[in-house]
């Protein structure tokens, strides 16, 4: 039962990240309603205020997890292996083929 809870909390947790993204391409995240995100997402604003407190704390939740995939990713490179990039982009070609 648990898991099915957490199913469900990520679920509301997506759909309303993905309405906040689809309102942020028509217009700044100030003119976004609490009501406009339930009504794409299709979830009630009580749902919402369950999750987050305002269209900031949502928008602050997508650029936190943004910002720990950089940081998960970033960190499997290895730095060490560096190599200049000539402007006519040949090096930078077969750095991408390997």
């Amino acid at each position: 039962m648990n898991s099915k809870l957490d199913r469900r909390k990520r679920y509301t947790k997506m759909v309303l990240k993905e309405s906040l993204m689809n309102l942020l391409k028509q217009k700044p995240i100030s003119s976004i309603t609490i009501k406009e995100v339930c009504e794409l997402a299709d979830i009630n604003r009580s749902t919402f205020y369950a999750h987050y407190s305002d269209q900031y704390e949502l928008l602050y939740s997508i650029e936190e997890e943004f910002i720990e995939g950089m940081v998960h990713t970033l960190s499997q490179y290895n730095f060490k292996r560096r190599r200049s990039f000539t402007n006519d982009g040949k090096n930078l070609r077969a750095y991408c083929r390997k």
